[in-house]
């Protein structure tokens, strides 16, 4: 049987702490990084700070920088549903990209002010 409070007794408003939870690295750590094989990677923030890190192949640059705790947002943590993370790169790493797949060009119509690279 259940016991509810009388009509007259106020209830007080639910609320929840808000807890951010550290950014996911997939199993890369930036301590764990093979220099024989990782390249440079030069993140410049919108201040014009620099900072370079080394990149072993097969890692997404969302992953990079969470891992070296630069900050670049990422609402779908990587799953190619929204466009929060896109960077640009230089001409000659560009030229040396895979295209980008129809998804992906979908996510950065959605970009706003979107320079071309």
């Amino acid at each position: 049987r259940l016991s509810l409070p009388p009509a007259a007794t106020p209830t007080p408003p639910l609320s929840r702490p808000f807890h951010r939870s550290p950014p996911a690295s997939h199993g890369y750590s930036a301590k764990s990084v093979d220099p024989a094989t990782a390249v440079p990677v030069t993140f410049i923030d919108r201040g014009g700070t620099r900072q370079t890190v080394r990149v072993p192949p097969g890692r997404t640059m969302l992953e990079v920088a969470h891992a070296n705790e630069i900050d670049l947002e990422g609402a779908c943590e990587g799953s190619l549903a929204c466009s929060t993370c896109h960077v640009y790169v230089d001409e000659q790493t560009f030229a040396k990209l895979e295209e980008p797949c129809d998804d992906e060009l979908d996510m950065l119509d959605l970009v706003s002010g979107l320079k071309e690279n």
